[in-house]
């Protein structure tokens, strides 16, 4: 992230090392996480402010206010586990969005296969 000097990434699934994720939990970078470890916001750019939204995290949601120039933004990422149902993490998600209330920018991995992302064999997850 430093060296292509982009500023914030939406990561779903990220690699652990036992005590947080693989090089994405060191200075200089900011991470909000979820406990689980399955979801984060990460931010590189030390000029940019980061609030965790935590009363909106769960075991599979991140969320954060990012702000910079006196501007913010409202971040979430999302991983569905592939192994639970979706409308468990449609519910989730839709619930957190809900509480925000206003432009947001969500970033997911949802596990389905669906042909708006050009796969020919869409399942009943993508179709939800």
């Amino acid at each position: 992230m430093i060296k292509e000097r982009i500023d914030k990434a939406l990561v779903q699934e990220p690699s652990t090392d036992g005590s947080g994720i693989y090089f994405l939990d060191r200075n200089p970078l900011r991470v909000v996480v979820t406990a689980s470890l399955k979801a984060a916001i990460v931010v590189a750019n030390p000029s940019i402010g980061v609030l965790a939204l935590r009363q909106l995290c769960t075991s599979h949601i991140a969320a954060a206010k990012i702000m910079a120039g006196g501007l913010y933004w409202l971040f979430v990422s999302s991983y569905f586990q592939f192994s639970e149902p979706m409308q468990t993490h449609t519910d989730a998600l839709e619930s957190v969005l809900d509480k925000i209330g206003g432009p947001v920018i969500v970033g997911a991995d949802v596990n389905a296969r669906v042909l708006a992302w050009y796969d020919p064999a869409p399942d009943g997850r993508g179709k939800h």
